[in-house]
């Protein structure tokens, strides 16, 4: 990293301009989308009313717990919590 940029190779007034992207595209199908499960689920609230809430918070709780699993911060706190003797190298 120290070492000094061979000019030759490249040139940041010539080759900077290949390597910046042309367009912007935006995107809104996924905002329509949003607003359409919305919507849907504003619908649906007299069907979600007749679930049990102790299912609910079960179901949440199921959902939270299995993303736990490749969740970095829960990696790193664990390998926190793990003896330095059995952490893997």
């Amino acid at each position: 990293m120290d070492d000094p940029v061979d000019v030759s190779m490249f040139d940041p007034e010539k080759d900077v301009d290949a390597l910046l992207p042309v367009t912007v595209n935006e995107q809104r199908l996924t905002n329509l989308l949003q607003a359409i499960m919305m919507g849907v689920c504003m619908a649906a609230m007299p069907l979600i009313r007749l679930v049990p809430v102790s299912v609910l918070w079960g179901y949440f709780f199921y959902i939270a717990f299995e993303t736990l699993q490749g969740n970095q911060f829960c990696e790193r706190l664990l390998l926190i919590l793990t003896a330095p003797n059995r952490r893997y190298k």
